[in-house]
């Protein structure tokens, strides 16, 4: 069975208090694994998955980003990265844990995985600091049309300076996600598209640390963040040869129902990827690891995992022999 511990670490610049959770295997790890959880959620949500890695002798950490879960203050700082410059501090957070987690685990394979803002944080994140790592994979992850994020953009820096960073903006909620549920209509609730499994849906809802409306701010970032994806030559600074994964849910309505996940893998490939790979699965929505067939989404990812550190070894004992 694997061990849990739960801790209070300092964010990078410390001026928060960061959440972490970590897995380890019985016996030593041979791997480690980083997951970074998506927006209004928390690391909590990934209590099977990280459970299942360490199973199979990985261990895993993930943390509360902050203004998230329980790295949030009560009150206004939940669904916030900070009053200004959010996307930076979340960045430098990711980061910081990246870079202590290694430490811990040194000599082993490094994955880093992101859900949602999550995946969008660490492609940001590899394209910064390549060579960091041995393996990504991105879960949920997609590629906006221009236009929506220009649009989203502009309204949520003018609701920023109209009301300030920590106003909650149904306008803008609406604008990007209200979207998401008209593929699943009739509704049973507003959280349809995120799985077809209604009771994920509603441990979702019945979350008090889900699902709340994330300030202005978290906007701002969030969509600046998309638009700094959107070029393709910030990808040339990625590293060539790191193991890449994209694995979305056929009917992600984040992902653009396969389209946006299909071009931001499209865009790897581009900019020189060697080793990407991509898996849709189809009927499943956006929080695959929450899905009806999340067993064998979880198989998946650790057979994809397992693959790529049999592969390095094997090269290696080709080369040295």
């Amino acid at each position: 069975m694997p061990t849990v511990s739960e801790s209070f670490v300092p964010s990078f610049d410390k001026k928060a208090d960061i959440f972490v959770r970590t897995w380890l295997p019985e016996g030593a790890p041979h791997a480690a694994l980083l997951i970074v959880h998506g927006m209004a959620e928390h690391g909590g949500r990934y209590t099977d998955f990280a459970a299942f890695m360490a199973e199979n002798g990985y261990a895993v950490r993930v943390y509360d980003q902050r203004g998230h879960g329980r790295s949030a203050n009560v009150g206004e700082s939940l669904g916030s990265f900070g009053e200004s410059d959010g996307w930076e501090l979340a960045l430098q957070d990711l980061r910081a844990q990246a870079e202590a987690f290694r430490a811990e685990y040194p000599g082993i394979p490094f994955f880093i995985m992101g859900h949602g803002m999550g995946s969008l944080l660490v492609r940001c994140y590899i394209i910064r600091w390549p060579g960091d790592q041995f393996g990504a994979i991105f879960s949920g992850t997609g590629q906006l049309s221009r236009p929506l994020v220009a649009i989203g953009h502009a309204l949520a820096k003018r609701e920023l300076r109209r009301f300030g960073p920590n106003h909650r903006s149904d306008r803008l909620r609406s604008l990007i996600f209200g979207r998401y549920n008209r593929k699943f209509a009739p509704n049973r609730t507003p959280q349809d598209w995120r799985s077809r499994d209604k009771a994920e849906v509603d441990a979702y809802l019945t979350d008090p640390l889900c699902g709340k409306t994330s300030a202005v701010s978290l906007y701002v970032d969030l969509l600046g963040g998309v638009l700094y994806l959107r070029r393709l030559q910030h990808h040339m600074h990625m590293d060539p040869h790191l193991r890449v994964l994209f694995i979305s849910g056929q009917s992600d309505p984040m992902g653009g129902f396969g389209r946006g996940t299909k071009a931001a893998f499209n865009t790897f490939v581009k900019a020189g990827m060697k080793h990407v790979k991509i898996r849709l699965y189809p009927g499943a929505r956006h929080d695959i690891l929450h899905e009806e067939n999340r067993a064998a989404v979880f198989t998946d990812i650790l057979a994809w995992a397992e693959q790529r550190i049999h592969n390095k070894t094997a090269g290696k004992k080709k080369t040295n022999g």
